[in-house]
């Protein structure tokens, strides 16, 4: 993404993160998800274009040459603490906060540590929270979280990566433009960190009850039932949610419907600046 910003925030522990930076203007705060570091580039670049909004992708620990390492013990909480000092290092406190999968269990544990840097919230397909369906995706991400220890995280990437991509999963064109060798030496940070602190974090309806920002809930028309599950409690816990969905989309709609999604995030940002 030749034509952003590239920079780096140190934050409070002295490690550094990655930001690249498009536009001008209301900020919001695009939360890196797993796996893949890059596949939300395209998504924040279109954000920015012509709407006003300065839109930052944030990296997370453990991705990328420039960002510093992650940490086996790393929770949900501490990667929303992460995200938090980057929009208070960059001064853009409040930001409207986007996550896509993963990151959207980042996302909306930012709103609850630091509701003062949250002014929106913007949920792409998030994982599964709650029921039925959760426990059958807790029990799949323990099984390859056993796969990467027991046999690598090549083998667990190929274990993993068919499920969403199909085979030869590496050519997929849903990944045209990613880099795929990256994907392959981050893939340490998502079975060793990210996937067991997802296994850890529970959303309380308690606790979302409390969040009082408007949120977007944001679905593909054609995923599957875990994450329409998933969307509809969210709208059901949190206070002033609302969802969309979007049309010929699966769970991986930030990656194959950017332009659709950056253009329903602008208008949903400009209804909440």
């Amino acid at each position: 993404m030749a034509t952003g910003a590239h920079g780096t925030v140190r934050i409070a522990d002295g490690v550094e993160l990655e930001v690249v930076s498009y536009g001008a203007g209301e900020p919001v705060a695009v939360i890196q998800t797993a796996l893949t570091g890059d596949e939300l580039l395209p998504f924040t670049e279109l954000l920015a274009q012509g709407t006003g909004l300065r839109a930052i992708h944030v990296a997370r620990r453990g991705y990328g040459t420039v960002s510093g390492p992650g940490k086996p013990t790393t929770t949900i909480a501490d990667m929303a603490a992460d995200c938090r000092d980057v929009i208070e290092a960059l001064g853009v406190v409040p930001s409207h906060v986007v996550g896509a999968s993963f990151s959207c269990a980042v996302a909306l544990a930012s709103a609850v540590l630091a509701p003062s840097h949250v002014r929106s919230l913007t949920l792409v397909e998030p994982p599964p929270l709650d029921g039925p369906g959760a426990e059958q995706f807790r029990a799949a991400t323990a099984g390859l979280i056993a796969t990467a220890t027991a046999r690598g995280t090549a083998a667990a990437l190929d274990e993993f990566m068919p499920q969403l991509y199909g085979q030869p999963w590496r050519e997929a064109p849903e990944l045209a433009g990613s880099d795929v060798a990256a994907l392959e030496r981050d893939a340490e940070t998502f079975f060793a960190i990210d996937l067991p602190a997802l296994l850890a974090w529970r959303a309380d309806p308690t606790v979302l009850a409390g969040v009082h920002c408007p949120v977007m809930v944001v679905g593909g028309a054609e995923s599957g039932a875990w994450f329409r599950e998933a969307q509809e409690l969210l709208v059901q816990w949190l206070p002033r949610a609302e969802q969309v969905t979007v049309a010929g989309a699966g769970h991986l709609l930030a990656g194959t419907h950017p332009r659709e999604l950056a253009g329903l995030t602008a208008e949903f940002v400009g209804r909440h600046r």
